[in-house]
């Protein structure tokens, strides 16, 4: 990963901290990918890695609970990660939400 990419995951870490993505965030996020000259691509494939993580981190337990399917969810739609970029038993899980 560039530096450039590695600076938009950290972002993203810090904003999915509390589940909960405000207008501001929303708007930095957009202004870090767009002012590291990240290409589409390169934003997908830090999306798509904090998704799988924030995935292994949610079933490491063994338990799935209400709150981590509805983070997974939030996740998926605020950074409007595609279907194909979803892992297969997160994608099953969301939709039990």
């Amino acid at each position: 990963m560039r530096p450039a990419q590695e600076g938009l995951l950290s972002l993203v870490e810090r904003i999915f901290e509390d589940g909960v993505v405000s207008a501001s965030e929303r708007s930095e996020l957009v202004s870090l990918y767009r002012g590291a000259g990240l290409t589409v691509p390169e934003v997908k494939e830090v999306f798509a890695a904090f998704l799988k993580r924030t995935w292994g981190e949610t079933i490491a337990d063994g338990v799935l609970t209400n709150e981590e399917r509805a983070k997974l969810a939030t996740i998926v739609r605020e950074l409007r990660i595609p279907a194909e970029s979803v892992p297969t038993a997160a994608s099953a899980a969301i939709r039990a939400a």
